[in-house]
């Protein structure tokens, strides 16, 4: 399917800087990092006899959002100092050539292995207990008073008790004031599973909004990304969207047709903050989800992949955007 509504020319301007190979914009680097010989297996044990978790940061070079990890996030004391006390930190490139051994054993170059483990933004942190278990994931760069709270929820084993859904629920002090926002696009349904099917009739894919009251960063992606002409209409066009209520009592039927609430659906899926976005195919299996918000430009990036289809041929978004940057540089 081709979009009827291509972005403009300006908007590709920064998707294509975000693959220049500056060596301005290369991989960070922080005393913290461990030099490793990418032997998961090893760095495992390592980190568990000192009693701390596995923290793995998949990054690209060119990438601002990365950039701003290193300049911002890695700079605070708070930050590192829990890093330091609880974490050891494996860095890897998300188009890099060194041998990865896995958990299990087995040899494959960095890329291949982001892609087995379904990285598709940059920067992602994923977090592995003793046993190798994947037990939490920062997908794209939360804020740092949100960072250093999943710090400290790993760090404290709290996620052997709850989800950082329920730890941060505990920690916040504001009261469930304002509502959710609304939006003219939302679909209005009690029935996933109907309307799921509808969107894939109309060769269009489902998205599934998780928010909640008193959000800053809900506030921020309705005041931002959907107010803006092109985002909107990339989403009516090609998009069916969802507003779920990440504690909301409401019911509904899910995707398998079961009865449900908007609280228990946002647990089964383990969707552990807003505002939270997952993307669905015409067979309702999971294309991708994205945590926190972009800004518009790079979101609409992401709301093209997905409505042109474009995940049917490419491995993951990240491997779409550097094919379209290269096309459109040969173009030129």
């Amino acid at each position: 399917m081709r979009l009827t509504h291509p972005l403009p020319w300006y908007w590709l301007i920064g998707l294509f800087a975000l693959f220049l190979q500056s060596p301005a914009w290369a991989l960070g680097s922080q005393p913290f990092i461990k030099d490793s010989f990418l032997d998961l297996r090893e760095d495992l044990a390592d980190a568990t006899r000192a009693g701390r978790l596995l923290m793995v940061v998949y990054e690209q070079e060119g990438c601002p959002y990365c950039a701003q990890l290193h300049q911002v996030h890695f700079q605070d004391r708070a930050i590192v100092e829990r890093i330091r006390q609880g974490f050891d930190v494996i860095q890897l490139d998300l188009w890099g050539g060194r041998e990865v051994t896995t958990f299990s054993g087995e040899s494959m170059s960095e890329k291949a292995f982001a892609r087995q483990s379904r990285v598709q933004f940059s920067p992602t942190l994923v977090f592995y207990d003793a046993k190798g278990r994947e037990i939490h994931r920062m997908t794209g760069l939360h804020k740092p008073d949100r960072f250093k709270a999943e710090l400290d929820y790993l760090a404290s084993r709290s996620y052997e008790k709850m989800s950082f859904r329920e730890y941060s629920a505990k920690q916040a002090a504001k009261p469930r004031a304002q509502g959710l926002i609304k939006e003219p696009f939302f679909a209005q349904t009690d029935d996933l599973k109907a309307l799921s099917q509808r969107a894939a009739a109309d060769n269009k894919v489902l998205a599934l909004l998780f928010e909640q009251a008193n959000c800053e960063d809900c506030q921020r992606l309705h005041d931002r990304n959907f107010m803006d002409g092109d985002t909107v209409k990339l989403l009516t066009d090609h998009f069916v969207m969802v507003q779920i209520d990440l504690a909301g009592n409401r019911k509904l039927r899910d995707l398998n047709g079961k009865p449900s609430t908007e609280a228990k659906l946002a647990r089964s899926l383990n969707v552990q903050q807003a505002p939270t976005m997952l993307f669905f195919d015409s067979r309702g299996q999971e294309i991708l989800r994205y945590e926190h918000h972009l800004i518009p430009e790079h979101f609409a990036n992401l709301l093209t992949f997905l409505g042109s289809h474009a995940y049917r041929q490419h491995a993951s978004f990240i491997d779409w955007l550097r094919a379209l940057a290269a096309e459109r540089a040969t173009a030129n």
